[in-house]
């Protein structure tokens, strides 16, 4: 039983040790990232990461290739990226404050259809504050 244990533990080490062996850690210093302060991480389609900033929306990695999407050039609220969701053709991302203290209420629901690549607001219905810190997608969207 001993044997196995230790067998077991080794086995364990071993895969920990090849998950984190090609890790790269990203920071302002060498990735186009504008902060360090990320909010939520998600893989999206054909494994590229989807990277939530607060302050400077969202990043997404595609290999060596890097894009920012933020106000300027969305026309939606995401510079402050709480949670991100992708299902199928959307991507779904939930925002925060500027500044919680003075500002308490979020930025709300946005949405970007990736078929067409129109991003647009789900705001509506929203009561109290737009602050969105979890996405949950049901199997009857759509």
């Amino acid at each position: 039983m001993r044997r196995n244990l230790n067998l077991s533990l080794i086995f364990v080490l071993y895969i920990a040790a090849a998950c984190f062996a090609d890790w790269t850690p990203y920071t302002q210093s060498n990735s186009p990232l504008q902060t360090d302060y990320i909010a939520n991480i998600e893989v999206g389609p054909e494994g590229r990461i989807l990277i939530g900033s607060h302050g400077h929306g969202l990043y997404i990695k595609d290999n060596d290739d890097w894009s920012q999407f933020n106000r300027n050039n969305t026309n939606v609220p995401i510079n402050f990226t709480n949670i991100i969701k992708y299902n199928a053709d959307t991507l779904f991302i939930g925002s925060a404050s500027a500044d919680p203290v003075n500002l308490p209420f979020g930025e709300g629901l946005s949405f970007l259809d990736i078929t067409d690549s129109v991003w647009s607001e789900l705001n509506a219905g929203l009561e109290i504050n737009h602050i969105i810190t979890g996405i949950e997608i049901t199997p009857e969207y759509r």
